[in-house]
């Protein structure tokens, strides 16, 4: 099973001794399960092979990778791989525990996810500290997760573009890009890049607040939010453009992608402390760059961002950053929002009473859809562990709208128009009109199909409209 095992990875990857040899049998001193010798060991992988994995032969293997682990120098390092030739299972050392952090069973339908998914193991380096220049480096354009995550996605949209559903959906993006850039700029191709990136968003968040990668039930839920919704986030994803992955009969090789990219995540980066915003190279990268450029569209870097917020006396003593709020009315892929997380970390902000400022005092707008998801998994990312300790459901306060253009413009989106009785609520009052105080306001026509959203946006009009103790007040 090892020679079969090992055969197989040779022929799969022609390079792989080339950059490290395999040591077969290797000898690891003072254990005493058969001799002290692992199947094989290839960089920081040590393999434990079987020919059939059943209750029996998988205790075996488990107890046999624990013990080769716990020998070595820096057991935190490594990976156990367990494998009956089809079915892969990977284990590490977790806080002094064997745990099983990732699982694949091989299969011809599944060649390509199988392809990236072992890559990420024989050929990643473990748990660096990420940064938006390596993030770029092993997801960017120019690297071979992107070419063959491209490849896959191109030919599940070939089967499924004909079908009313997809048809919907890169319509209704090409109706935003439009507004964005000022012309149809959306073709196909730039529709799978964005999807690509919005499935890397989602697993790198899912493998920031989880540490580990997704199991296959989780997989969907990734795609349609039920996976975040599970974990208290109401609005990080939902049924956006890009869900056309879970489409029947592309969904499973669909998944099997994004558990690859998930994979190579949990892999490659310890995720515990994200200093800088991670997505940015990469959106500049895949959104358009040659449209963003002849509109002049460029983006923040973190140490601008951290000096504005500094020159407008951000975030200050506790007492005046709890009264103080941030927007950012074109948010990009999050960095002023990124960073004022991070500034307030460092000024002694945690847990509940940081997570609890962001719903009250941060928001974020952008009209690009791409950048909706890329700025809230930016401050997923900022936030982190300090999500566990939030008691309450977090809602992301990033939105897409265009801040741009008011409604008396002549907006794109349809709105229902309301109108409010300004003079009359102040005569009530017994108070002048305040000067510039709009006499209508517009709320999109969508929330008609949406109760219960549309029912939180009355109950948000009402706590802004009414003072404690004076119902009749204009604020």
């Amino acid at each position: 099973m090892r020679d079969a095992l090992l055969g197989f990875l040779r022929e799969a990857f022609p390079r792989l001794e080339a950059a490290e040899p395999i040591l077969l049998e290797k000898h690891i001193p003072a254990l005493k399960v058969r001799g002290g010798y692992a199947d094989a060991l290839y960089g920081d992988l040590v393999f434990e092979c079987k020919k059939r994995l059943d209750d029996r032969t998988r205790a075996e293997g488990v107890e046999e990778l624990e013990r080769y682990l716990r020998n070595q120098q820096h057991p935190e390092q490594f990976f156990g791989i367990l494998t009956d030739g089809q079915r892969l299972e990977v284990f590490a050392l977790r806080e002094d525990k064997l745990l099983l952090v990732d699982r694949l069973v091989l299969g011809p339908e599944r060649a390509e996810e199988a392809w990236l998914w072992l890559d990420s193991y024989l050929f990643h380096e473990r748990n660096l500290q990420p940064t938006a220049e390596d993030v770029a480096l092993r997801f960017g354009e120019r690297s071979a997760v992107f070419f063959q995550s491209f490849r896959t996605l191109e030919g599940l949209w070939r089967e499924v573009a004909a079908s009313p559903n997809a048809q919907t959906k890169i319509v209704q993006w090409q109706s935003l890009l439009s507004i964005v850039y000022g012309s149809a700029v959306g073709d196909p191709g730039l529709f799978l890049r964005h999807t690509y990136l919005a499935l890397l968003a989602r697993a790198l968040a899912f493998v920031a607040l989880c540490r580990r990668s997704p199991q296959q039930e989780e997989l969907s839920g990734m795609v349609t939010g039920e996976t975040f919704g599970r974990m208290g986030l109401d609005n990080f994803v939902g049924d956006d453009f890009f869900s056309w992955v879970a489409m029947r009969g592309v969904a499973d090789r669909a998944m099997g992608l994004l558990h690859a990219l998930a994979s190579r995540l949990a892999v490659a980066y310890d995720l515990s402390a994200i200093r800088e915003d991670l997505l940015k190279e990469l959106y500049q990268e895949l959104v358009d760059p040659a449209t963003r450029h002849d509109l002049g569209e460029f983006y923040t870097p973190d140490w601008l961002a951290e000096l504005t917020l500094r020159h407008a006396g951000f975030p200050g003593q506790r007492k005046v950053a709890a009264e103080v709020s941030l927007l950012d009315p074109s948010c990009g892929s999050g960095t002023f929002l990124f960073t004022a997380v991070r500034m307030l970390r460092e000024a002694g902000w945690h847990g509940a009473l940081l997570a609890g400022w962001c719903t009250e005092h941060l928001a974020g707008l952008d009209v690009h859809p791409l950048a909706v998801t890329i700025a809230k998994t930016n401050l997923l990312l900022a936030l982190g562990a300090e999500l566990k300790g939030y008691a309450k459901r977090f809602t992301l306060p990033i939105y897409m709208a265009d801040s741009l253009t008011s409604s008396e413009g002549g907006t794109t989106h349809p709105e229902v128009q309301i109108r409010v009785p300004v003079e009359e609520l102040a005569q009530r009052a017994g108070k002048a009109r305040p000067r510039g105080l709009p006499s209508s306001f517009g709320l999109p026509a969508q929330l008609s199909d949406q109760p219960a959203l549309l029912g939180a946006a009355l109950d948000t009009l009402l706590e802004f409209a009414t003072l404690p103790g004076d119902p009749a007040s204009v604020r």
